[in-house]
């Protein structure tokens, strides 16, 4: 699992076929300066927190 500060400086793009990847970075953003995330990335999972509860997906 990885948490980085807001705002994160990330775009998301999805091909015909439904794959979310990485489209561009911020440049000097959180993304960017934490190395760990680059453009081409495909998005496998994630998760999304209401209130106090929290959902992986």
């Amino acid at each position: 699992m990885l948490t980085l500060e807001k705002p994160l400086g990330i775009r998301f793009a999805q091909t015909v076929d439904g794959i979310i990847y990485v489209e561009a970075l911020a440049k000097n953003g959180n993304v960017d300066n934490s190395g760990r995330i680059m453009v081409g990335d495909i998005l496998e999972k994630t998760s999304v927190v209401f209130g106090d509860a929290m959902c992986g997906c």
